[in-house]
């Protein structure tokens, strides 16, 4: 029974990855080619990176074209193991293995997807908290100003509320103050007159009384006059 590829990889060759030695191995236990390119596409891993496509060592594009140039080969063997865990053949535990390592690398894949979905979901459920937190910014932010607008706005009514009150009791206070101007006028000019009148009565009085007396001192003194006037006469001789 051939050998695995798997446990071929292990044994031949600089590396443990699939190289050029492996192949001639491959090829000795009764490998076609195709049987070696199906393995290696399973999981190019299984390649040095120089012997992937493309890469500088060439074997996988070599394989693919049918031509592989066996002096590459780094001529080392790897004895297989006398026994394998569990009391397999080594054929049956490179079987197994290889079993193990797909399953391992499903698990690791599974792995991955799981991590990406998480990782979509935490970038999702944040561009929507971002949203509803610029959303909720906005509206704070419009509600403030609004309040701002119309505290300002009622203070200037206030304002203008306020100014108009001083004008309208400032023309009642001038007003008071005229008014009660007027009146006071009024009172001095007929305490005026009233002074006037009572002046002139006094006045008048004292003048009739001044003109008694001086007619009283007129009549006295023509009477002492004509009395006088006798008594010269009487002793004129």
């Amino acid at each position: 029974m051939a050998e695995s590829l798997a446990s071929i990889a292990n044994r031949y060759g600089q590396y443990s990855t699939f190289g050029h030695k492996d192949y001639e191995a491959a090829k000795a236990q009764g490998y076609s080619n195709q049987d070696v390119l199906n393995w290696l596409n399973a999981d190019l891993s299984r390649l040095h990176a120089r012997n992937r496509p493309g890469g500088s060592d060439g074997l996988y594009d070599e394989i693919s074209r049918g031509a592989v140039d066996t002096s590459k080969s780094v001529n080392i063997v790897r004895p297989l193991p006398e026994t394998t865990p569990g009391g397999m053949t080594a054929f049956e535990y490179d079987y197994q293995k290889s079993i193990d390592l797909a399953n391992i690398n499903k698990e690791i894949q599974n792995m991955v997807n799981q991590s990406n979905k998480y990782i979509a979901d935490v970038q999702a459920r944040s561009a929507g908290n971002v949203a509803t937190i610029t959303a909720g910014a906005t509206k704070y932010t419009a509600d403030r100003q609004k309040e701002a607008t119309t505290y300002v706005a009622d203070r200037e009514k206030e304002t203008a509320l306020g100014v108009e009150d001083i004008r309208t009791k400032g023309a009642l206070d001038l007003q008071d103050i005229v008014n009660a101007g007027l009146k006071d006028v009024e009172t001095i000019r007929g305490q005026s007159a009233k002074d006037v009148a009572t002046i002139g009565g006094e006045f008048d009085i004292q003048g009739e009384e001044i003109k008694g007396e001086t007619a009283r001192d007129v009549a006295k003194i023509d009477r002492e006059k004509g009395i006088y006037g006798s008594l010269i006469s009487a002793f004129s001789f």
